[in-house]
Parts: structure tokens; sequence; C-alpha cells
């Protein structure tokens, strides 16, 4: 996802956000998108695909290349392999793994072309299954957590959004440890919560909390140069934006 930054709005107000405004806010989060076949998950390339998956497969290959297709930004290609890719898991049954890799990448796409009301019970199913069958504490639950959360703060969402960012970040804390650099992605995605909000102290913590555990999260560097610069501290952001630890 793109590394843009939303205006920031007075603490307190949760109208929704002008349609351009809607896809700044979206491209300062950490969204995923899904591969088939992956291995261990992190907070960039969290995967659902069961690990006996045939990456020969008929399905496979349309998740392969809907996702080769996406990262390249040919969305309409995209939309016709993910949109294969999820009917042909539909016979697979309603709580096969697949399928909610499926739906996942589906909604992903629609998120970033801005189609929140498509995307939303996509990502929601996708949510159900991987609490169901691995478990609502599992990386891939919690991925999918960070998913709706992105998508309710794009739409203006925040009392939501807060929520569910809260919740993976107190799953990944337990589970993790506190330490764990995984628990950047739910930092900064929790941080832009309070930021679009004006709350910039709450989310200027968060930020920099997140880049002690993850140097290289170079979003969350982003986001901090412009709570920088919103708050006229304006020599740092070029700093933060190049790269160099807060």
């Amino acid at each position: 996802m793109g590394r843009g930054a939303a205006r920031a709005r007075q603490a307190g107000h949760s109208r929704p956000l002008s349609e351009p405004r809607l896809r700044r806010v979206a491209r300062a989060l950490v969204p995923l998108l899904l591969a088939a076949g992956a291995g261990c998950a992190g907070p960039a390339s969290d995967s659902t695909a069961p690990a006996a998956a045939d990456p020969g497969s008929s399905w496979s290959q349309r998740i392969a290349a809907g996702t080769t297709a996406y990262g390249q930004g040919r969305y309409a290609e995209a939309e016709r392999a993910f949109t294969a890719a999820f009917a042909e898991a539909e016979r697979f049954g309603p709580q096969d793994l697949r399928l909610a890799l499926s739906a996942n990448n589906l909604a992903e796409l629609y998120r970033a072309q801005g189609r929140y009301k498509e995307a939303e019970p996509l990502f929601e199913r996708a949510l159900l299954i991987r609490q169901g069958v691995q478990g609502p504490e599992h990386p891939e639950s919690v991925a999918s957590l960070n998913n709706l959360g992105a998508l309710y703060l794009a739409q203006g969402r925040h009392e939501e959004a807060e929520r569910i960012f809260g919740q993976a970040l107190a799953i990944r804390e337990r589970t993790l440890g506190r330490e764990h650099p995984d628990v950047a992605v739910s930092l900064n995605n929790l941080g832009e919560v309070h930021r679009t909000r004006g709350q910039y102290g709450e989310a200027e913590a968060l930020f920099r909390r997140a880049l002690v555990l993850r140097p290289d999260l170079m979003l969350a560097a982003q986001n901090l140069a412009v709570i920088c610069e919103r708050t006229g501290r304006v020599d740092q952001a070029p700093r933060l934006r190049a790269g160099a630890r807060p």
C-alpha cells in the first residue's frame, strides 16, 4: 500500500471523510494481500493458504496471477483472477482456509479501489473463517483484524477502527511479547487512528514505539514525519522521511 497521509481531524469528530481524503488515510496503514503457499506470517507477508496447497492447482494459479496483477496496478486483470479463485474456493467448503484467503485478496483489491462496501463483507468473512479454524490469536486471524480495521478507518469509522486495532495489538503483545517486531504494525495502525483524529500526542508515542521495534518500518517513520510537520517541528521531518531513526 502507498505511504500518503490524511489531513488531521479534530479529536472526537467522526464525520465521514471526503473520497480523496479517505484514500489518503487508507495509504497510511498496513493492509495485507496474501499469497498462496507462502510460509510463516510476518507483518508484511501474512499467508492463509493451507500448507498442503498445490502450487500447480487452478486455484493457486489464479491467486498467483491476481497477486502479480495487483502488484502491478492492473486491477481489472487482478479482479478477474481473484473473482475466479473465490468462486472456485466456495466449492472447497465454508470453513476452508483457501476461501478465507480468496475473500481477503478480493476484498483488498476492492479496498485499494475505494470500493469499501464491497470489501467489508469479504474481509469479515475471511476473519470469521480464520478465527473459527485457526483460533482468534493465530497470526493470520490477527492479519484479518488488521485489514478490517484499515477498512473502517478508510471510511472514517474511527471508533470501530480503534477497537479492532486495539484488539490486534493486545493479541500480538500477549502472544508474541511487547518487544516483538511484529507488534510494530499494530502500533502504527493504532497510531494512525489517533493521528487522523488530531490526537497527536497519543499518535506520536505509538509511532515512536513502533520504530523502536522496527526501525525499518518506513510507514511509521512517514507518519511520524507528518506529526512533526503538523506540530511545528518541520526540521525533523526530512530526516524521518529519509529513514533516519527518530
